[in-house]
């Protein structure tokens, strides 16, 4: 998981979250802040895990493949142009069973469970923390805080993905980050946007918004937490299991970020 923190810009949002581990696969790519990109908006080649260290990329282009850069465009689009009821249509809710009574400890469906009182009722929420202090919750609350986003005008920074080295493209789900966020005149926060994706012919589906807490982090700082803002390679995602944290695996992917300022 990831550690989360509220970022001056989201109103209402509070979360707290943890790292993960490796899958044991092949280590991701070079982050797009040492790789040249030449792509243009409509064809993106992927980027190379062999590119000189020295070169400059080209932050404005998508640095993925060109699937999931067409899948991501519409969310930066609908940023850029601070359309919230864009941004809402393009929700996907998780779907949760509530436990009831309650279970004591930290995490599960919640506050979007908050009141439920019959066990395994079936609800539909979206992502608002890391899963640790929280979970899930209404898309009232959620539409609040993507309207106090926009409202804040952050750039974008960085697109991040499982990514696979023998397909050169993303697995599916990405995650687009805005930010950042300052404390004392320090960068210390990032906004996710998650995107769920369910095969090559799914557009992608928003399921949350989410404060992150990032390490001081010029751009040559390598922190794990630091690839939010200058891309590199961080944690797991679990986007995919707060609904039901027992059909959680064993492991979840490192995600390789890339920068994107378009």
């Amino acid at each position: 998981m990831r550690v989360f923190v509220i970022a001056a810009a989201v109103a209402g949002f509070l979360a707290v979250g943890c790292s993960g581990g490796s899958d044991g696969e092949s280590e991701p790519p070079s982050p797009a802040a040492t790789t040249t990109v030449t792509a243009t908006a409509t064809e993106q080649p992927a980027p190379s895990a062999t590119a000189s260290p020295m070169a400059t990329p080209d932050v404005s282009a998508c640095p993925v493949d060109a699937e999931t850069c067409a899948a991501a465009q519409r969310f930066v689009d609908a940023w850029k142009a601070k359309d919230a009821d864009a941004l809402l249509a393009m929700a996907r809710p998780i779907e949760t069973t509530c436990p009831v009574p309650r279970p004591t400890g930290l995490g599960g469906p919640y506050p979007l469970c908050d009141d439920a009182t019959v066990d395994g009722e079936v609800r539909q929420g979206y992502v608002w923390s890391s899963g640790t202090h929280g979970g899930l919750d209404t898309i009232e609350r959620v539409a609040g805080g993507i309207r106090g986003l926009l409202d804040s005008g952050k750039p974008m920074l960085t697109i991040g993905c499982e990514w696979s080295v023998e397909s050169e493209s993303c697995a599916g789900d990405f995650s687009l980050i805005f930010g950042p966020d300052t404390f004392n005149g320090v960068p210390r926060g990032v906004t996710e946007l998650a995107v769920l994706k369910d095969g090559a012919e799914d557009p992608g589906g928003l399921v949350g918004v989410l404060p992150v807490i990032v390490s001081e982090c010029p751009p040559s700082t390598t922190d794990e937490r630091c690839a939010f803002m200058n891309g590199g390679t961080y944690g797991t995602r679990g986007y995919r299991y707060w609904g039901d944290e027992a059909a959680r695996p064993a492991t979840l992917p490192r995600w390789t970020f890339f920068r994107w300022s378009p």
